[in-house]
């Protein structure tokens, strides 16, 4: 999948969460009766398909160009950054984050969340 593929991904994931109107639901991915969790509506959306009990999906992961399945957040060297509002699965989860925050949340931590070539084209989408 070339990096322009992703990044469309990515735009129409995020995008969405920031509109999204549907159920939000934590521990898994979720489904349209349990509710979603960021990651299981970036599933939805792109037509991915995927277990609803399951955690993550590095399926999903891998089209959209995130550095690992649960969204952690990277400083630029590399090195996981260990805080409960680090990764997407967290701030759905345990701090109840709505979709459009963790949707603001990942417009604002692009080059954190996302492989190079990926964050640096969503950074000139979105312009930040």
């Amino acid at each position: 999948m070339t990096t322009e593929h992703k990044v469309k991904n990515a735009i129409k994931w995020i995008d969405y969460l920031s509109t999204t109107e549907d159920p939000q639901g934590k521990g898994c991915l979720g489904n349209d009766e349990r509710g979603y969790c960021c990651l299981g509506i970036g599933c939805k959306v792109l037509n991915i398909e995927f277990e609803s009990s399951n955690y993550v999906s590095i399926d999903f992961a891998t089209k959209v160009g995130l550095c690992t399945g649960n969204g952690d957040h990277f400083h630029s060297s590399k090195v996981v950054v260990k805080s409960s509002l680090t990764s997407l699965t967290s701030m759905n989860d345990c701090h109840r984050m709505t979709f459009k925050e963790i949707a603001d949340n990942i417009k604002n931590t692009l080059s954190n969340r996302f492989l190079p070539e990926v964050a640096e084209l969503l950074n000139k989408h979105y312009k930040r």
